[in-house]
């Protein structure tokens, strides 16, 4: 597989986890949503588990912003693009199935031809 190939391949699969992210980015709005508005619970006990669910979607819409940014960026092959993709590859392995892509990622991302279509591309449309 070239290398072009390799860099598409982890775009892909960059935007493929922001995609997923965003589904359950909206599975726990529509939970903190039924929780808040739906629910006959004690509104003390609808606090309390509206911070619950709040403290798994936080880091759940950074992910998606994170791993849109570096979707795009290694597909459009920008040099902000390797840095965000290895950003994304390392928030990976905060979730159980992520550590796997994460190792994947960085032992590509750290390999010559890999890193080489990002910065050798920069530097000839500058100089």
């Amino acid at each position: 597989m070239n290398t072009n190939s390799t860099v598409r391949v982890f775009a892909v699969l960059d935007l493929l986890f922001a995609v997923l992210s965003l589904v359950g980015f909206g599975v726990l709005s529509l939970i903190w949503t039924y929780g808040i508005f739906f629910s006959g619970d004690p509104i003390e006990d609808k606090i309390q588990g509206s911070f619950g669910v709040l403290l798994f979607a936080l880091p759940v819409g950074v992910f998606v912003i994170v791993f849109l940014a570096a979707g795009i960026g290694l597909w459009k092959q920008k040099e902000w693009g390797y840095y965000v993709h290895i950003a994304a590859a390392v928030l990976a392995a905060l979730s159980i199935v992520g550590v796997i892509y994460t190792i994947l990622a960085l032992l590509f991302a750290f390999q010559p031809g890999f890193k080489a279509a990002f910065f050798d591309q920069s530097a000839a449309q500058r100089g």
